[in-house]
């Protein structure tokens, strides 16, 4: 029995966010836990090369975990990165005491079925300041810090910091290689990658996306893009750690998923701007236009918006390994 609701946590699992969708974890489910590894095979060594985002990834998806372990009415005993001789080995979870899931946790466990990365222009509506301090709450429930990013000069100098990330990325045959490979054509089936929907791609625009992106440095359009979507998200946020280990890419992965479900039970939508946290001297930046919070992981936009497409999950039987 207990194998049984383990599998099922591990289906919540997955549905949790990851860069470009690659999804980049592996499960070992015996009858007493559950591991969940990184897998390294899936890193996006263009955009992620020391695995921070592959890592963040992983944290998320503990978090669907252990709300899929409550709703089954179990409390999680989870350790984290147990094993220093296997750092694939994000953590392990067993199944502990009986007892039923609060109120809190039925709510968030309900919106993983609704989480969507919402790629869409947001409406101007603004997020209530009782849903932003809830927010920030949920992070720090976490050990890590969600932090506004407001005023218009600060916008502005975030948006720049954002243009030049799409400039220089874009120049990258690497980084555009690295894209174009995960991304699939609308009908595809294949189970991870973006899908062109996703981005707003008809069929046919969605089939020639892949080789646009490879051959051609479209780098000041996507600036265009970026700085329109700034200019219309009602809310810009960064997660925060206080380090840059390991151990606190999970604590970001964690606050990530816990800030995405809350927003989502808000009837809020998100998406990511992470592309000046993976040019190197660019993040520097971010943390001095932060402010003295730490270390920057994620770049979030949130709002509301029309409802997102689901994009695809990888069937169980391809995560879960011997």
């Amino acid at each position: 029995m207990a194998a049984d609701v383990l599998r099922f946590a591990v289906e919540q699992a997955v549905l949790a966010p990851s860069s470009h969708n690659s999804q980049p974890w592996t499960f070992r489910v015996d009858e007493d836990a559950v591991d969940l590894f990184a897998d390294p095979s899936r890193k996006l060594s263009a955009a992620d090369p020391d695995g921070r985002e592959l890592v963040i990834s992983c944290g998320a998806a503990l978090v669907n975990l252990e709300l899929a372990l409550a709703h089954k009415g179990r409390e999680a005993d989870v350790t984290f990165l147990p094993d220093p001789e296997e750092p694939a080995l994000v953590a392990r979870i067993a199944p502990g005491r009986t007892r039923r899931p609060s109120q809190c946790e039925e709510a968030l466990f309900e919106a993983i079925q609704h989480r969507r990365t919402n790629r869409q222009p947001f409406y101007a509506r603004q997020l209530p300041d009782a849903v932003i301090a809830q927010l920030e709450a949920a992070a720090a429930s976490e050990g890590a810090r969600f932090v506004t990013i407001a005023g218009d000069d600060r916008r502005e100098a975030l948006a720049e910091l954002l243009a030049t990330a799409d400039v220089t990325q874009f120049k990258d045959k690497r980084f555009r290689r690295e894209l174009a490979a995960w991304f699939r054509p609308n009908g595809s089936r294949q189970r991870d990658g973006i899908p062109g929907y996703a981005l707003g791609f008809g069929r046919l625009a969605s089939r020639f996306a892949a080789f646009a992106v490879r051959r051609l440095d479209l780098g000041r359009s996507q600036a265009a893009k970026t700085r329109d979507l700034v200019d219309a998200s009602p809310l810009l946020a960064a997660i925060v750690t206080d380090g840059d280990e390991p151990a606190d890419w999970v604590r970001a992965g964690r606050a990530l998923e816990r800030v995405l479900l809350l927003a989502t039970a808000e009837g809020a939508a998100a998406s990511f701007l992470n592309q000046a946290l993976e040019v190197p001297g660019l993040r520097t930046e971010v943390r001095r236009l932060l402010g003295d919070f730490g270390e920057p992981q994620l770049l979030l936009r949130l709002g509301y918006a029309p409802q997102a497409g689901p994009a695809l999950r990888r069937p169980l039987a391809e995560v879960l390994i011997p």
